[in-house]
């Protein structure tokens, strides 16, 4: 069912009253595969607008009009980068009205399984 609204288009970062997005809501109920397809359509998402981007830039026909059209896909990317960033990344990260992220979340209902889960998602590997 998520994946048939994902497919419609539903906005990742909607909240409810009280501040918690998707993906607060698949974590909070330990929902993993759940969240795992949201990361995936925000991933698939700005994949789709950087190329919708290039593509609009690449049709220019004069030298001026392909000026134009690389600066606005420049910047249509950078846009896209930074929606992409605000999808993706807040997926763990942004905040509900309480001010928690999932991670917080998680800790503060002591769910080990939630933790670790999150915790392995956000790490950043520094070398191989």
């Amino acid at each position: 069912m998520v994946q048939l609204f994902l497919d419609h288009g539903a906005r990742l970062g909607e909240a409810d009253s009280r501040g918690n997005t998707c993906a607060h809501m698949a974590i909070l109920h330990g929902h993993f595969d759940i969240f795992t397809l949201l990361e995936g359509a925000a991933v698939k998402r700005q994949a789709e607008s950087a190329a919708a981007a290039a593509a609009a830039a690449q049709q220019a026909t004069t030298p001026v009009e392909k000026s134009r059209q690389e600066q606005r896909g420049s910047e249509a990317v950078e846009a896209t980068v930074s929606a992409a960033a605000a999808m993706a990344v807040p997926l763990l990260e942004a905040r509900n009205k309480d001010g928690f992220t999932c991670l917080e979340l998680a800790a503060a209902a002591g769910d080990a399984a939630t933790f670790g889960f999150i915790l392995d998602k956000s790490r950043k590997q520094n070398w191989t």
